[in-house]
């Protein structure tokens, strides 16, 4: 059987959160052997399957069959406790290190018999692996939605002013907390945050995982609620004073 054969750049290939693999998975130290001519831009990680060729018609893809969930089962049925049994999702952001964290996003909603959609932002919503579904909190009410009708917030988060907590929802570090220490410039004159990291969050074995990192604002979505911020507040307040104040690259005449 042949196979056919497409030539493929690598600034045209993405991880499953939508960023280049450069972005997404940078080589350090002795591995650091290669590097990008330029930035690959993200991609919007639901988009990633209208990017991929059709199969062609004479070996269809299975498609795996999910079995719908009632609105009285959404709320018994799923077991948050014991995701290792579900599949692994192709969908963000059904990925296993969001499983069960909150966070806010967009949810894209469609009226049934409607072409349009609407958008409501700043929700906050739960991804669960083992239901195959994110629980959405609308204000009103819980509701159940598809992953893929959850986008990542469309609001800018500012590096220079933001020092709330936040969850990582792409690349790298996915499914860590983190807690901003201040900001700091790229080369290419990029503002990026500097911050550390948590496990175990908002319980009262919550521990330290890196004491420092790089990441952009655009791995990051808002949370509502930072339980232990009293606790770390000391730490927190000697690293940002002992870090370098960063000042913005000046332009080239």
């Amino acid at each position: 059987m042949a196979f056919k054969r497409f030539p493929v750049f690598a600034a045209q290939l993405r991880d499953r959160s939508g960023l280049g693999l450069s972005e997404a998975y940078p080589l350090r130290g002795r591995q650091r052997y290669y590097e990008p001519h330029f930035r690959v831009p993200p991609v919007d990680p639901t988009k990633l399957k209208l990017l991929l060729p059709p199969p062609p018609p004479s070996s269809p893809l299975p498609q795996p069959s999910i079995p719908p969930i009632l609105p009285e089962e959404t709320v018994t049925n799923i077991d948050v406790q014991n995701p290792s049994s579900a599949p692994v999702p192709s969908v963000w952001p059904l990925f296993p290190e969001l499983d069960g964290k909150k966070f806010l996003a967009t949810y894209r909603s469609q009226k049934e018999g409607a072409d349009t959609y609407t958008l409501q932002k700043g929700l906050e919503v739960e991804p669960h692996l083992s239901a195959q579904r994110v629980r959405v909190w609308t204000g009103r009410e819980y509701i159940f939605v598809q992953p893929d009708e959850i986008l990542p917030c469309q609001d800018k988060i500012n590096p220079i002013r933001t020092r709330k907590a936040m969850l990582v929802i792409s690349g790298e570090h996915i499914g860590k907390y983190i807690r901003p220490i201040t900001n700091k410039y790229t080369p290419e004159g990029k503002a990026v945050f500097t911050a550390k990291t948590f496990n175990n969050w908002g319980r009262t074995d919550e521990m330290l995982l890196d004491e420092w990192i790089e990441i952009a604002p655009e791995h990051l979505a808002r949370i509502l609620d930072d339980p232990n911020e009293k606790r770390w507040s000391s730490v927190m307040r000697i690293a940002r004073d002992a870090a370098v104040k960063p000042r913005p690259p000046q332009k080239k005449r």
